[in-house]
């Protein structure tokens, strides 16, 4: 047999090596600040964004409660106005942070976005219960503070929480990080 097909080596190219390890990343203090202050913002919006949608949801909920509990349509719609506007409140923030906290959620692994969105929803849980407590406190000074309002968006938040809590805890092997 010949060796006539067989490429040849040519003797001036060059070895091909694999490129050397990048250094490891140290970051200042600053951009540690900055990073760990990005974060926080991130986890701030996300918690409004989880609170407002709550409240945009329970709308039809609280409609449907009130109809139910012998009142008019349009009286039902006029009172849950308040949750409407709560909502919308909280879509300012939510909205207001998108500039300073944009992540690229392409480069993010199933378990890293798993446990971001569960300590998302653990924080609207916490706060909404805060805000229960304060609209209960509160009720009798104003009519801003309504509890069976916030009684509603309390456990949806839960609800949101206690879903992703559950799915981790029957699926751990899919929400493991890679990283060991």
């Amino acid at each position: 047999m010949s060796d006539e097909g067989a490429p040849k080596p040519d003797p001036a190219a060059p070895e091909k090596t694999a490129p050397a390890p990048a250094p490891p990343l140290v970051r200042t203090p600053f951009e540690e600040r900055h990073r760990l202050a990005t974060r926080v913002l991130l986890h701030v919006r996300y918690v409004c964004g989880y609170l407002a949608g709550g409240f945009l949801v329970s709308v039809p909920i609280a409609i449907g409660s009130k109809v139910g509990g012998d009142l008019q349509l349009l009286d039902a719609v006029r009172q849950s106005a308040l949750s409407v506007l709560y909502g919308l409140v909280l879509l300012v923030p939510f909205f207001g942070l998108w500039p300073v906290t944009r992540i690229d959620w392409k480069a993010m692994n199933v378990p890293e976005f798993q446990i971001f969105e569960l300590a998302v929803t653990r924080w609207a849980a916490l706060v909404a219960s805060f805000l229960l407590f304060l609209s209960v406190t509160l009720h009798f000074f104003s009519m801003l503070a309504e509890p069976r309002l916030v009684w509603t968006v309390f456990t949806l938040m839960l609800f949101a929480w206690g879903r992703i809590k559950v799915q981790t805890r029957l699926f751990p092997e899919f929400y493991a990080s890679g990283k060991s």
